[in-house]
């Protein structure tokens, strides 16, 4: 089912006005109410597919599309992480290895290891030399495995 980027704030516009009025009842509206609501009279039509108005009355599609946005970008941070600087010389190699610590560091803070707090040295990363970026790795190394 295509969905146009018009038919897609109608709906946003639809369920932000039925939140900020209660009295408003999707389950009772007929297709023109809803259409009126939406203030996109041009729905009408496309709710008469079942498909349609199965997805414009779905309120929990744009948190499973907020999953699937994690899940991606958990496999691109891991991607980052994996991935080996060998081949790369000069500065390519020192950003690469800083995307590669800033990646590690959002998924061990995500997944509740190490502290919190940010840390102010994360930022210069991308200035390191290749032994202060050894030295700040080793440093988080020794962090983690001091961790419970």
């Amino acid at each position: 089912m295509d969905v146009s980027k018009k038919q897609k704030l109608a709906k946003a516009k639809f369920w932000q006005r039925i939140k900020a009025n209660p009295a408003l009842l999707p389950d009772e509206m007929d297709d023109a109410t809803m259409a009126r609501v939406a203030g996109n009279l041009d729905l009408q039509i496309a709710l008469k597919k079942p498909d349609f108005k199965d997805w414009f009355l779905d309120t929990s599609i744009n948190q499973a599309m907020m999953e699937v946005g994690v899940c991606a970008a958990i496999e691109r941070l891991i991607a980052i992480v994996e991935m080996s600087g060998s081949d790369l010389t000069g500065k390519d190699a020192e950003a690469r290895a800083g995307d590669q610590v800033r990646a590690a560091a959002l998924l061990l803070q995500y997944a509740g290891y190490g502290e919190t707090k940010k840390d102010s040295s994360v930022g210069d990363i991308a200035k390191m030399t290749e032994h202060e970026l050894d030295s700040f790795i080793s440093s988080k190394v020794k962090k983690l495995k001091k961790a419970p």
